[in-house]
Parts: C-alpha cells; structure tokens; sequence
C-alpha cells in the first residue's frame, strides 16, 4: 500500500482508543464511517443506491459534532446503529432513510424495543412520514436531529 491508499477514517467500533485513525483500505472489515463523503466513495466506490449508509455517516458525524462518543451496539438478535454517551448520558439511534414498509419499521424498532433500560431511544428517518413516537422511541426526521429540533 501507498500513501494514496490511505484516508483519516473513524473507527467506532472503538472510539476511546481510536477516534480518528489512519487505516490501509485492506483493513476495512470493521464499520468505517469517512470524515469526508468524498474519501468515502474514493474507498468504497460511489453507490447512489447505498443512500441508508450515507445517512449513517451523516448521523454519526452529528453526534461528533456534538460532543457524543459514538459506538456499535451489539445485541444477541442484531445490532444498534449507535449508542452514543457524553457525560454520563447514554443514547441509542437506529438510522434508516425509510420506514414506509412495515416489516422496515419493525426491524427497526426490534433492537431498541429490546434494550429494556431507561435510556432515550430514537430512529431517525430521512423519508415519509411517522408517528412522533412508538412505544417509547421518538422518531425524528434528519433535518430535526441536524438541528436539534
């Protein structure tokens, strides 16, 4: 590998020890999310079909802007897209540009529905329109979480 084979990528899947890390484009079996849309599509190739994993990013670079250590919540059925913690707060966020189907909707809400802990719970959504919440879990459009709505 060459210097050209390298981007500043964020490696949550260990935030406290390495936020920002250089990473070879060999080692990207762990969810990278690139600082950077562009570097992303220089790594992964550009897929306008992959809008759901964009919006991930999106998300995730929110929740460094504010402040937030953001992590992949492992579950026994499944994962949560982000448990996000600062100062003694805990959040998990499912990220999903659509949950018009309802079989989408519930593999969403399945993993936070599981968690049975106290802590908010959300899903942001990028389309369509939805309760402002289910069961407990607040659902919110990108453009409210962006701006704190």
């Amino acid at each position: 590998h060459n210097d050209e084979d390298c981007a500043w990528i964020a490696n949550v899947t260990n935030p406290k020890k390495a936020p920002l890390q250089l990473a070879m484009m060999s080692d990207l079996a762990w969810n990278p999310y690139a600082l950077k849309a562009g570097i992303r599509n220089y790594l992964q190739g550009y897929r306008d079909s992959d809008q759901g994993r964009v919006l991930e990013n999106i998300v995730y670079l929110q929740l460094l802007y504010d402040g937030y250590e953001a992590s992949i919540g492992k579950l026994r059925a499944g994962e949560v897209d982000f448990v996000a913690t600062r100062d003694g707060e805990t959040l998990y966020i499912q990220v999903t540009e659509d949950m018009s189907d309802q079989s989408t909707m519930e593999r969403e809400l399945a993993p936070l529905f599981a968690i049975r802990d106290a802590h908010p719970k959300m899903i942001v959504v990028a389309k369509g329109s939805y309760p402002a919440n289910i069961d407990g879990v607040k659902i919110v459009k990108i453009e409210d979480f962006l701006l704190h709505r």
